[in-house]
């Protein structure tokens, strides 16, 4: 039977993987997998784990790779291959069995074989494909956009480049798969709604531009109110610009999720792993930062009078308040 999964010809898969598994067959008669997960550690690192025992550490191989088999049916992955990718997982510099317990061996195990082509691999990861669906569903406005946005996460995480290897073998098992899927199917729909809103690469730029909704609000407003927008609001758009710019790269992500990309604070909390309501403090404490600093350096550098400097410190809080309600629209 010739099957299609996506885009991806199982077909085309089976020989691949066919090739992948004579291969290693033949490593494994040559190369025991404890061999090479030492020998990938390199020495100073192999000499650190080897502190809990040779035999401690191939029985812990070994016990990742019955199980990951057992869980994931139909799979063949030679033990010396997951051993490679288990070693290619261990970023401390002096790794402990710990660290090794730690790695979401299972999930590696599925994600390395996917990268070799294995049938069953595909088939499995199929099914964590659709788990992720609702999630995507709700950033995209309908499920047809939610399944374009797994076709192409699919393509990116399953097509190599040239002679690089799939993407989806840049999964190292440092946290659950599903987790991983997840927020790289909502960066996908994110690049999918700023590709049809024809955002910039990053939308807070806005706030360094004269955005007509700022122009439209302020012209409503009373003359003195207009006099002190013609002599300070450029300075004060750079200023809310730069103290924006200063956030931390978090804070910096949750505006741009919350005012550019309208999410709900639900699943911005989703992909940070905290509470909506985490969420929501964060935001009002990343405000209240802004209009606070953006204060500061109003104080620090704008040379008025004693009697302007309290009408300019009020639109200093218009701008940051007509800043934050543009980026919304």
């Amino acid at each position: 039977m010739h099957c299609v999964i996506g885009d991806f010809d199982v077909a085309d898969a089976d020989r691949s993987t066919s090739a992948s598994r004579a291969v290693s067959r033949l490593d494994e008669m040559t190369e025991s997998a404890l061999h090479r997960f030492l020998s990938r550690l390199g020495d100073v690192r192999a000499a650190a784990l080897r502190a809990a025992g040779e035999q401690t550490i191939e029985s812990r191989l070994h016990e990742a790779h019955a199980r990951a088999a057992q869980k994931w049916p139909g799979v063949e992955l030679a033990a010396v291959i997951f051993a490679d990718a288990l070693a290619r997982a261990l970023r401390a510099p002096t790794p402990t069995v710990e660290d090794l317990d730690a790695v979401h061996a299972e999930e590696l195990f599925l994600t390395t074989a996917c990268s070799l082509g294995d049938r069953r691999a595909l088939h499995h990861l199929e099914h964590l494909f659709a788990s992720i669906l609702p999630a995507v569903g709700r950033v995209v406005r309908d499920r047809s956009t939610a399944d374009e946005v797994v076709q192409r996460l699919r393509a990116k995480l399953l097509v190599g480049a040239s002679q690089a290897p799939p993407t989806i073998a840049r999964y190292h098992g440092r946290g659950s798969l599903v987790g991983w899927l997840r927020v790289a199917g909502l960066r996908e729909a994110l690049d999918l709604r700023r590709e049809e809103r024809e955002y910039p690469d990053d939308a807070l730029v806005l706030l360094s531009t004269e955005h007509p909704v700022i122009g439209e609000q302020e012209r409503a407003a009373d003359p003195e109110f207009a006099l002190l927008r013609a002599r300070y609001g450029p300075e004060l758009r750079r200023i809310v610009s730069e103290v924006i710019a200063s956030l931390p790269a978090d804070d910096r992500a949750i505006l741009r999720l919350h005012y550019v990309d309208a999410l709900d604070m639900h699943v911005i909390g989703r992909m940070f792993g905290v509470h909506r309501s985490t969420i929501s403090r964060r935001l009002t404490q990343i405000r209240e930062a802004v209009s606070h600093d953006t204060r500061k350096l109003v104080r620090e550098r704008m040379g008025a009078s004693t009697s302007e400097i309290d009408s300019i410190l009020r639109l200093a809080d218009s701008v940051v308040d007509l800043t934050f309600s543009a980026i919304v629209r």
